[in-house]
């Protein structure tokens, strides 16, 4: 796709966008934590994480946000690599992912309100 494809005000909607989801997605796997903090299946857990990693991967990287999308698959990387893990090394490793996402999205809203100082 050539580079100027999209507008420069398409490409802010389609970050603004991406930022959104994203932020809705760890909130997700958040919950998803919790839930297997409670006692859930890990199977569950790790086809609901990996649905929730991939689709950061992706959206972050189809905004450019290519830093959030390295921890998205790196994320999807290590759900193969562990599968079948102890449930508290799944759940500290995505934990670690959701607060590392949060800190990213906070500095890229940041940087587009041009709020560089905070």
């Amino acid at each position: 796709m050539s580079e100027d494809f999209f507008t420069e005000g398409e490409k802010m909607d389609i970050r603004e966008i991406a930022l959104e989801e994203i932020g809705e997605i760890v909130d997700g796997i958040k919950a998803d934590c919790a839930r297997l903090e409670g006692g859930c299946d890990a199977a569950e857990f790790v086809k609901s994480a990996a649905i929730r990693v991939h689709t950061i991967a992706g959206s972050a990287a189809l905004a450019g946000l290519m830093e959030i999308s390295k921890v998205g698959a790196g994320a999807e990387s290590f759900i193969r690599k562990y599968e079948g893990s102890d449930a508290a090394l799944l759940l500290e490793k995505f934990r670690v992912c959701a607060v590392e996402i949060e800190e990213m999205l906070r500095d890229a809203r940041q940087s587009a309100r041009g709020d560089d100082n905070v």
